[in-house]
C-alpha cells in the first residue's frame, strides 16, 4: 500500500529520507541531458543506449523507456537497477540516514491522500492508454509492453482498492 509517511522501517533499521537528492539533479549528475521541458521529461536510456526513448517524471523521479521497458517509482529503484545493488546499498549511495530503532514499534501507515491517488492512477492510465492505442491499431505488443500493461493495470486496481 502506499504510504505518505517520510520514515520506512524494516525489522530494528530506520531510514530517513531527507538527505535523498532530488531526483532531477540525480539524473543529471549521471550525465542525463533533458530534451523536453514537461512534466514527463526525455532523455537518453543507460540500459539499451536508446538515445531518446526515456521518460522520466519530473515531480516524482518515476521513470520509463519506452524502448526497452525498464520502469521504476523513483531514483530508488533507477539506482538500484542501474548499478545492480540492493537497497540498502543503494540508500547508502544516495546519502539516506541509516538508524537504529530501539524497541519501537512502526507507526501504522496513514492513507494515499485522494489527491495523489488520482495522480498516481493518472500516469499508470497514461500508460494503459498509450499500450492500448497501439492494440487498437492492430500492432502487436513485445514482451516488455505486456508485462508495462499488466503492471499498470494492477497498480490503478491496488490503488482503487484503498478506497473502497
Amino acid at each position: 500500500m502506499y504510504t505518505t509517511q517520510p520514515l520506512l522501517h524494516l525489522e530494528k533499521i530506520m531510514l530517513s529520507f531527507e538527505n535523498l537528492p532530488d531526483s532531477i539533479a540525480y539524473y543529471e549528475s549521471l550525465g542525463h541531458v533533458f530534451r523536453s521541458k514537461g512534466e514527463w521529461m526525455t532523455t537518453n536510456c543507460e540500459f539499451h543506449g536508446g538515445s531518446d526513448s526515456m521518460r522520466i517524471h519530473k515531480p516524482t523521479g518515476s521513470f520509463r523507456c519506452m524502448s526497452c521497458g525498464v520502469h521504476g517509482g523513483g531514483i530508488i529503484s533507477y539506482h538500484m537497477q542501474r548499478f545492480q545493488v540492493d537497497f540498502l546499498q543503494t540508500c547508502k549511495d544516495l546519502g539516506v540516514n541509516l538508524g537504529r530503532l530501539k524497541n519501537r514499534t512502526p507507526d501504522r501507515p496513514k492513507p494515499l491522500p485522494p489527491a495523489r491517488a488520482i495522480e498516481l492512477m493518472s500516469m499508470e492510465a497514461r500508460i494503459v492508454w498509450m499500450l492500448l492505442t497501439k492494440i487498437k491499431a492492430g500492432k502487436k505488443l513485445e514482451l516488455h509492453e505486456i508485462e508495462s500493461l499488466r503492471t499498470s493495470t494492477l497498480q490503478i486496481v491496488k490503488i482503487a482498492e484503498i478506497y473502497e
